[in-house]
């Protein structure tokens, strides 16, 4: 194992990562990561995705185990997603999307309220939708 001046961020001890059925895609490793930048390179499949996701501790290994000395952070490449997500929720705008939805449906209820006759609603509540039980008074012209 290679010597730091400082001590390492992490270091892999005999690190093996196994399929379910006992095939070895990698290992044993023995490695240790300071804090320069560090890249990794390899072909499609060679386990490049699943060695990081060994190191935050996403998934365990087959055998060995990481030691580690700094806090740790995956970004998976592919999220996984439920199959109800919108691609709104999926970039962070699911509720703003949301608020819209409750504004335009109080919206389009107000609108069919005064074809209806009835031109005032009063709401306790500060910002009508959701849950919000108007008072509704008619107006007596409008018969």
């Amino acid at each position: 194992m290679a010597h730091f001046a400082q001590s390492p961020y992490f270091v892999l001890h005999q690190l093996t990562c196994q399929f379910a059925d006992g095939e070895t895609l990698f290992g044993p490793l023995d490695l240790a990561f300071d804090r320069s930048r560090c890249g990794l390179v390899g072909r499609n499949g060679a386990g490049k995705t699943q060695l990081l996701r060994l190191i935050v501790g996403r998934d365990r290994p087959g055998n060995g185990h990481v030691e580690s000395h700094a806090a740790l952070a995956y970004v998976a490449q592919q999220p996984e997603i439920a199959a109800n997500t919108t691609l709104a929720q999926l970039l962070g705008y699911g509720e703003v999307f949301a608020a819209l939805a409750r504004i335009e449906q109080w919206r389009t209820t107000s609108i069919v309220w005064k074809d209806a006759g009835i031109s005032t609603i009063a709401c306790k509540a500060p910002s009508p939708p959701p849950g919000c039980r108007p008072s509704i008074r008619c107006d007596p012209q409008a018969h």
